[in-house]
């Protein structure tokens, strides 16, 4: 039995030797190495992932932990998605359009409910779709992301969302970085962007933007040292900084989500996580997935 007062995760990243280790609720820990192993969680909601899951070794299990997917979006070490919970499943949607006629659930997935699922899909080939059904399948998704991401992200309302908020923490102060990707501005798409700056001009702003985050830390760090209100402090922040959240969706509403964000029109950046998700979710709903894309292609 484990002592909930003493209860901890602790993991070891195997590619650089850091042990980590989680006591509480939201006592997220990680490497700085490639790998991006973490752990989270404590007693309560043990958690624990990396880039490669057979790079990390627990050294101390408490309830419920067990290595999950993460994926770095922007491949840059900082960035990830993870998916932290699910309920059902491409089963839990054909028992629900099931209970319309007051029958029972199946024990598994046949060639039969894979043609009720296509029939839901696709309204009976009249093209009115049944959604309550692909409602009954919902995902919680841990994601850390730069501000200017998520703020296209909870343009989506039909998610539940709760941030990190630099109100109570000035801890872990990270930013994204251009890396010889600055794009020129469209000229027939006003919010657009066309194309790889050249590259010495990308050199000059990829030096601007460290330059910047340096000042900005600096000066960031100096009004909390100074006693200002970490409420206050967070004004000197720019776009490029990292934040994080957990976000819980229905299959239905991911799927809206994912039809707009992983578009040709979309932002880069925001269509990289829309890919990540794609790639979590495909293994939980295979049949659901194969009708979107047969349809988004």
């Amino acid at each position: 039995m484990f002592d909930r007062t003493k209860a901890c995760g602790i993991i070891q990243c195997l590619c650089c030797g850091h042990i980590l280790t989680s006591r509480h609720v939201h006592d997220f820990m990680s490497c700085n190495c490639e790998n991006g192993a973490f752990v989270d969680g404590g007693y309560d909601y043990m958690r624990c992932g990396a880039k490669e899951l057979n790079d990390i070794r627990v050294l101390v299990e408490a309830p419920q932990l067990a290595p999950k997917k993460i994926i770095s979006p922007l491949e840059d070490d900082i960035s990830y998605i993870m998916l932290d919970d699910h309920m059902g499943d491409d089963l839990a949607i054909v028992d629900a359009a099931r209970k319309s006629l007051g029958r029972a659930a199946e024990d598994e997935f046949t060639d039969k409910d894979k043609k009720l699922l296509k029939y839901l899909w696709t309204g009976g080939g009249t093209g009115l779709r049944h959604t309550s059904p692909f409602e009954m399948v919902e995902f919680k998704f841990a994601v850390k992301l730069p501000i200017f991401v998520i703020r296209q992200w909870h343009r989506h309302r039909t998610w539940s969302y709760n941030e990190i908020s630099r109100r109570y923490t000035s801890q872990n102060v990270q930013f994204y970085r251009e890396i010889n990707t600055w794009r020129k501005q469209s000229e027939d798409n006003k919010q657009a962007s066309d194309g790889l700056m050249d590259r010495d001009i990308q050199l000059k702003w990829q030096t601007k933007q460290e330059d910047n985050i340096g000042d900005v830390l600096r000066t960031y760090h100096e009004a909390i040292n100074d006693g200002m209100s970490r409420e206050q402090a967070r004004e000197f922040l720019p776009f490029n900084l990292y934040t994080e959240m957990v976000a819980k969706v229905d299959l239905h509403n991911l799927l809206g989500f994912l039809r707009l964000r992983d578009h040709d029109h979309a932002q880069k950046e925001i269509r990289l996580y829309a890919k990540a998700i794609i790639e979590l979710i495909r293994p939980i709903v295979p049949e659901t997935m194969k009708l979107f894309e047969d349809d988004e292609n």
